[in-house]
């Protein structure tokens, strides 16, 4: 581990983007009601059966390797973190 290194890094997020009002839409709420409690204003959905965590991730990987410059046969591992 003495030679290990942060290459690249990447990320990934869904496109749709689901807002306060879109949610007080189909459910009884307002967006100030939600950024109240939470501070969110908007939140991303993924395709269902489509956007996983696992498609995501690959996403990121792709973004991070084309970053860094190299060729994903150099990859030894990717560290991969995700919050739900």
């Amino acid at each position: 581990m003495l030679r290990s290194k942060i290459a690249g890094i990447g990320h990934y997020v869904p496109e749709r983007v689901v807002t306060n009002d879109d949610l007080s839409k189909v459910m009884d709420t307002s967006d100030e009601w939600i950024q109240e409690r939470t501070g969110i204003k908007a939140r991303r959905y993924g395709q269902k059966h489509k956007e996983t965590t696992t498609t995501m991730g690959a996403e990121a990987a792709k973004l991070a390797i084309e970053r860094a410059g190299i060729d994903k046969e150099e990859v030894d591992f990717i560290i991969f973190a995700t919050l739900s």
